[in-house]
């Protein structure tokens, strides 16, 4: 790793400056003001201007310019290949690399591999039957379901979802010796939720009494079941929250009996962690959804499934980790393995792809693994000089050791452009990550500065063909400038020895 000079290491810089200004006037005192003799004649000598801007400090590491590996891409599920993209095509983030069955494979932005199917929630459940009849309807695939709504109708009867820990299994009603238990509880809690009881309407305590009831009748009449002040096995679902339907069990106009599963549902915990926040932000970035928030909330559901109308895939609002490949690049189609009309099981290869694009490699030193991050932006610089604008689209998280040397991180860099480095592939490259910066302040060359014997530092300002010492106090200092402030003001000429 070659490093820049340009470091906030005082202790040198006073040594440097000492010898320098000592070299060149020896240690000078700062006249007193009231003495006279602060102006002397101006030698010829060399000058700066004093001027406002940036300044930043940079590291500078060893990089290699290479295109990326070739990847083979297998089929999700067996079926048909119905589509397949062009050899030679580049694919961009929300297009389509082929098709099963009529069921896309897209490609979205980032370098999170997927590795988990992405839904509403993390735990799975099923959702059973416990009427006898007939399954007027059923939730589709991809609903979320939120409290009070409908999932199921059986003999036209909807089946609500309320939430809950305790399963359903007795008729709740105000019997003559009141029932008690936790799931009295949590149905008086839903009722408050929903808007149907309050306190002065009902004492929530674990009891069905009458008061629980007449709240009961007041809900039911509302959602257009049976009014009767009493929930039987079946008119309610309790889950842990919110859920989101991902397999249909029975189908519409089917006789279901006491048990028969209906759907496969997600809930519990919300999904969250980098592969969720990546997928927001590729869908925001295609324009599916607003503010990425790092939670697989029904915002992102809605999102998943505005993408898949979009590619014509079938709108369930989660997303299989099968069904996508992350890159932060364009992909270009390098071979059809399996062609339009082929018969493909499970993990059969289907195409071959790469990027259309070149890519920076770095081993970051472990001392300077916070330093970067994807969507850092820097610079690389090309073997014949030129800078490119770059970003860092991964970070390794498991660090490599060799025998004897420090352990690294991989980084890998994309460059703005990759056109102005075709021809250097395989070439080692500098990349230059700023470190520090400071914005809009005065500064000088730091070899302008004088080393006070008394203490401090102080220029010698050019006027009227003469010189004045003028105390400062520096500050920020990179590639050979420093900070001041002081009685200087931009365009002021200081020598530089």
């Amino acid at each position: 790793m070659s490093t820049s000079p340009s470091k906030r290491r005082w202790p040198w810089l006073l040594v440097a400056v000492t010898i320098i200004a000592a070299g060149a006037y020896g240690i000078q005192k700062l006249p007193d003001p009231e003495s006279g003799t602060s102006a002397t004649e101006a030698p010829l000598t060399n000058t700066a201007a004093v001027v406002r801007g940036d300044l930043t400090q940079e590291e500078s590491y060893d990089g290699t310019l290479e295109s990326l590996e070739g990847e083979t891409l297998s089929s999700p599920i067996s079926g048909v290949v119905s589509f397949v993209a062009a050899t030679g095509s580049v694919v961009d983030p929300g297009e389509v690399l082929f098709e099963i069955d009529g069921e896309p494979f897209v490609v979205l932005g980032g370098t999170v591999p997927a590795y988990r199917d992405l839904t509403l929630g993390a735990e799975a459940r099923t959702v059973a039957n416990r009427m006898n009849g007939t399954l007027t309807w059923l939730a589709p695939v991809g609903t979320v379901l939120e409290e009070g709504d409908v999932i199921a109708r059986i003999d036209d009867r909807p089946v609500i979802v309320l939430f809950g820990e305790t399963p359903v299994y007795r008729t709740l009603y105000d019997a003559r010796t009141n029932l008690e238990g936790p799931d009295v509880f949590q149905l008086e809690t839903a009722l408050e939720r929903l808007g149907f009881a309050t306190s002065d309407t009902l004492t929530i305590d674990s009891e069905f009494t009458s008061s629980t009831a007449n709240r009961v009748e007041d809900w039911q009449e509302a959602v257009g079941a049976d009014t009767d002040g009493r929930i039987d096995l079946g008119e309610v679902v309790f889950l842990p929250g919110p859920a989101q339907v991902t397999s249909e069990l029975s189908e519409v106009g089917s006789r279901v009996a006491d048990g028969a599963p209906l759907v496969n549902v997600a809930t519990g915990d919300q999904l969250s962690g980098a592969d969720v926040l990546q997928l927001e932000e590729a869908l925001a970035n295609l324009g599916f959804m607003d503010a990425p928030n790092d939670q697989f909330d029904a915002a992102t559901a809605a999102a998943i499934t505005a993408l898949q109308v979009s590619v014509g895939a079938t709108p369930t609002g989660y997303l299989p980790a099968a069904a996508v490949l992350y890159s932060d690049l364009a992909v270009r189609v390098d071979s059809a393995i399996a062609g339009v009309g082929s018969a493909v099981s499970v993990n059969a290869p289907v195409i071959e792809v790469s990027s259309t694009e070149l890519i920076v490699r770095i081993a970051l030193p472990a001392s300077d693994q916070g330093l970067l991050r994807r969507g850092t932006q820097v610079t690389v610089e090309l073997p014949n000089g030129t800078d490119i604008p770059a970003t860092v689209i991964s970070v390794a998280s498991v660090a490599t050791r060799l025998q004897g040397f420090e352990a690294t991180f991989e980084v890998v860099i994309a460059l703005s452009d990759s056109t102005a480095a075709q021809g250097f592939e395989d070439s080692p490259v500098d990349v230059e990550v700023i470190t520090d910066s400071v914005t809009d302040v005065l500064n000088i060359p730091v070899t302008s500065l004088i080393a006070l014997a008394e203490g401090g530092y102080a220029v010698e300002v050019v006027e009227n063909g003469t010189t004045r010492l003028v105390s400062v106090d520096p500050g920020f200092f990179a590639r050979g400038m420093v900070e001041v402030s002081g009685e200087l003001a931009v365009g002021d000429l200081v020598v530089v020895p």
